[in-house]
């Protein structure tokens, strides 16, 4: 967010790209930093945001990574790179943010259209519904949730200001008018009460995870897994970059074992570890069917991250070596 820009939401493992930076002003390390994903419905295609550290330029396209081809997808005109991906349900289009506003792109002809022409506050984060009557994003300040409902392009604030936080991590639906997120600092009476309740409470800086129906006040979920979080590490604030199936029936993120981040799955309400990398990861995705999740890790700790694939049936991971097919579009 940026509103929780340094996203709340992340993820793992093996073979890093041998790509580093020759020129470009003599930065160390790999040449691209990969800064954003997400997954197409069916999990095939990943859309990407990166930076090239040599052309000192932001990037973003599409990775096919099981044919390991990929296509960059230029900004709007006179605009940066879009980063915050979407895709839609029926997987033929994106949303992005580029500029502070929001786009759709045809996958077909990478044609954007601009859906947005509010220059107040910041907007992030946006969503497809499930059924892709609209797009829900992250606004602020102070952080809200607003739906931009089709065909017509009209705005309603799901998240009205008495019921505002301080940040909102990127929303995730779990059914057409459902919709689960973390926050820190709930505006809402109640919620602020109820975040005293919980042990060594900071609630300014804590990061709980909220349910909220259209309509309603958010209410707190997955309080056990806080406190049990707590149990373990006096200085837990919370679980980060959790992300959610189209019906919200699976949910992924990451957990500290041993000192290592690891990847985590909730199901039929129990959770279960889903890798055993002890490598750093961040910036989790996950198919709308909930059958496939990608992350990016390091597992040698250096600052060295590489996409990855997990098939959440099997438990079988593998690395797309995404790093060594990045490109900026033709100038």
């Amino acid at each position: 967010m940026a509103t929780f820009r340094t996203k709340l939401f992340g993820l793992v493992v093996l073979a890093v790209s041998a790509c580093s930076s020759g020129g470009g002003g003599g930065y160390e390390g790999d040449r691209y930093t990969i800064e954003g994903l997400a997954l197409s419905p069916d999990g095939h295609l990943a859309a990407v945001q990166f930076t090239d550290h040599e052309a000192h330029r932001a990037g973003f396209g599409l990775y096919d990574w099981k044919n390991r081809d990929f296509t960059p997808i230029p900004a709007p005109a006179g605009a940066r790179a879009y980063i915050d991906p979407s895709f839609s349900p029926d997987g033929k289009s994106l949303v992005a943010v580029s500029d502070n506003q929001l786009y759709l792109i045809d996958l077909a002809t990478l044609k954007a259209e601009k859906i947005t022409d509010n220059a107040q506050g910041f907007k992030e984060a946006p969503v497809f519904a499930p059924d892709g009557s609209g797009v829900l994003y992250v606004g602020s300040n102070p952080a809200r949730l607003e739906f931009i409902k089709f065909p017509e392009r009209t705005e309603i604030e799901v998240l009205e200001a008495k019921d505002s936080f301080s940040t909102i991590s990127p929303p995730a639906f779990g059914g057409n008018d459902r919709v689960i997120f973390q926050g820190t600092n709930p505006r809402n009476p109640d919620l602020a009460r109820q975040l005293e309740q919980f042990p060594d409470p900071r609630p300014q800086t804590d990061i709980h995870t909220y349910g909220l129906k259209f309509g309603a006040a958010p209410e707190l979920i997955l309080k056990n897994l806080w406190i049990d979080g707590k149990g373990k590490n006096k200085w837990f604030s919370g679980q980060h970059d959790l992300r959610a199936s189209k019906d919200g029936l699976r949910i992924i993120l990451i957990d500290t074992v041993k000192e290592s981040p690891e990847l985590f799955l909730i199901e039929n309400n129990s959770l279960r570890q889903l890798t055993h990398l002890g490598a750093a990861m961040r910036l989790p995705a996950i198919s709308f069917d909930g059958g496939t999740v990608a992350f990016v890790a390091d597992p040698g700790h250096g600052g060295s991250y590489n996409m990855h694939i997990l098939d959440v049936a099997s438990g079988k991971e593998s690395s797309t070596g995404l790093q060594s097919h990045l490109k900026l579009p033709a100038e």
